[in-house]
């Protein structure tokens, strides 16, 4: 061959088109560097390849209300008639999902010291527990009502503002405006005091009578009433997203979107299906547990006494989840709340003037759901006063 051919081919392969993998994860970065893709669709990828498929990462109702979506999702089914490499899309994705996370953590660390931290991050505004349930007002301070079990109801005059809340079955933790937690409660619940070497974090999750919290450096760390060994996080557990608390186990998505769980198995909490994959959130309730899979839909195990584990097979896409002791409550992807499970006390009956919500929170026997005007609205169990909310109240909502 001579040197003139040679140079001919070489040129020629230099100028080839990229190949359909090679364009099919330049496109997804393209779209991810725009904001029009995001963690979600990259934990999607994940799935569907670990499942031996390249998928759109486009969803349906996506393109349903954008334009920008609707000719995304026409680039990649044109990208992917053609064959993809499944074994280059995990890996890709993974990294992408990291490169993302240093992203954020990098844009938080560089925010001016006297900007509020809750600007750039969800907060939970509204929690509820056994007989305690708080929530974050507009101007980022806590209210609480009604707790017989003492005078847990009353918030430290220290506290100030805070990012978020999570009650326990008589204890509170608040992640302050610094990122630091401070608790209050019943003792046995909260051990007095905090962990040392705890330091800034980016939420905290409490239930029954212990807590744990998801540190900036992405590892957990629980205290509180070791008896059902939920502290007792598993050292192969790594970095988590996202953290949930029950009475007697806890959960968390993993950095891969994949749960892990640990504490008392009495009853399968904490064997996680194997067939439920990547997932966006997790929920513990008493006994039981549910997730957000990478596609929206929810799939639940554990206890399943009362039907809470057995989601209803009209459900539909979920934005958010919250588990009360024998029951489920998810918000769907039109806002509307659905229930289901223990209804002795009517936890489980959504009133119908409720409309639309931003949040929801699954105490023990009552819920509390913020609409989407911040406004609240409980109902269910009121042995210990638990709806005696001050009416009219806002709830800080994203």
């Amino acid at each position: 061959m001579s040197k003139f051919v040679l140079f001919v081919l070489v040129c020629a392969s230099l100028l080839a088109e990229p190949s359909a993998t090679d364009r099919y994860l330049g496109y997804t970065a393209e779209l991810l560097e725009q904001k029009h893709l995001g963690d979600e669709h990259l934990l999607l990828m994940i799935d569907a390849a670990g499942k031996g498929q390249a998928v759109n990462p486009i969803q349906e109702s996506e393109a349903q209300v954008s334009i920008t979506h609707q000719v995304a999702k026409q680039a990649f089914a044109y990208i992917l008639e053609e064959p993809i490499e499944l074994e280059r899309i995990a890996p890709w994705a993974t990294e992408r999902l990291s490169q993302e996370a240093r992203e954020r953590d990098q844009k938080k660390k560089k925010q001016e010291e006297t900007k509020l931290p809750w600007k750039d991050q969800k907060r939970s505004g509204l929690s509820v527990g056994q007989s305690l349930a708080c929530a974050v007002k507009a101007d980022n301070t806590v209210l609480c009502w009604k707790s017989d079990y003492g005078d847990y109801s009353s918030v430290p005059a220290d506290l100030g503002p805070v990012q978020s809340i999570s009650v326990g079955g008589h204890c509170a933790c608040a992640v302050k405006a610094d990122g630091r937690v401070f608790c209050w409660g019943e003792k046995r619940s909260i051990k007095s005091a905090l962990p040392l070497d705890l330091g800034v974090v980016q939420t905290v999750s409490s239930e029954y009578s212990t807590s744990c919290a998801l540190k900036t450096d992405g590892l957990v760390q629980c205290w509180g009433d070791n008896r059902w060994r939920p502290e007792e996080v598993q050292p192969d557990l790594g970095l988590v997203r996202s953290i949930s608390g029950g009475w007697f186990y806890g959960c968390a998505v993993k950095i891969d979107g994949r749960v892990q769980c640990w504490g008392n198995n009495n009853f399968g909490g904490t064997e996680v299906p194997s067939d439920l994959g990547i997932v966006l959130s997790v929920s513990v309730g008493g006994f039981h547990a549910c997730a957000i899979k990478a596609d929206m839909h929810l799939q639940c195990w554990g206890y399943n006494a009362h039907a809470q584990s057995t989601v209803p097979p009209d459900l539909g896409p979920v934005h958010s989840i919250s588990l009360g002791e024998h029951y489920t409550c998810a918000v769907k992807a039109d806002g509307f709340l659905r229930c289901w499970g223990d209804n002795f006390k009517g936890q489980s009956t959504v009133p119908s003037d409720l409309g639309s919500v931003q949040s929801v929170s699954a105490g023990s026997a009552y819920v509390c759901a913020a609409k989407t005007s911040g406004l609240l609205q409980c109902w269910g169990d009121d042995r210990f006063g638990q709806l005696n909310f001050p009416k009219g109240l806002i709830v800080a909502v994203d």
